[in-house]
């Protein structure tokens, strides 16, 4: 039983580091299936990569919900369903998800109907640009899992000046 713990616990490791070097390093990884550029560096030497937070992550997955039933659901109809369907299965965090929903819902939803059409096909990337519209997403570009980050005066409210001071940081 021991033996067996120890072998998951190094099948686990093996993967993290295997997770990480992808995500940091290796020139396959320069586009995922959703269309970001992970891995990938941009003009500005800011390395592009997911924001994860929660409130970036629960506004996404509200898009997508909002996606999946758009034509199915009106508006109230699609409120009712992404709180009682989707909040309530979230455990811990079902209460962020409920005041989340009824803050930003009426918006993410008014957004996402001026945004989208059916034929649409990329449409990960739109959900970024609305979260970081109703400022649920970071508009910052950073590996999640690369030791370093990049301040640009692009996506950063430091005026250029500032920016120089701060180009690269250590985590």
């Amino acid at each position: 039983m021991l033996t067996q713990k120890v072998k998951l616990f190094s099948v686990f490791i093996i993967l993290f580091v295997t997770l990480i070097n992808v995500n940091c390093k290796s020139p396959l990884n320069k586009k995922s299936k959703q269309g970001f550029n992970y891995g990938s560096t941009t003009p500005n030497n800011i390395t592009a990569g997911p924001i994860v937070t929660l409130a970036c992550s629960m506004c996404q997955q509200i898009l997508n919900l909002t996606s999946e039933h758009f034509h199915d659901m009106d508006k109230k109809s699609l409120f009712n369903y992404i709180d009682s369907y989707h909040c309530s299965n979230l455990g811990l965090f079902k209460n962020i998800c409920v005041l989340t929903i009824q803050k930003y819902f009426d918006k993410l939803y008014d957004l996402y109907a001026s945004n989208f059409k059916i034929e649409d096909i990329n449409i990960l990337p739109k959900f970024r640009h609305i979260c970081t519209s109703v400022e649920l997403c970071s508009p910052d570009e950073s590996s999640a899992f690369c030791k370093r980050y990049y301040v640009t005066d692009t996506h950063n409210p430091l005026s250029q000046k500032e920016a120089k001071k701060y180009e690269k940081k250590e985590l």
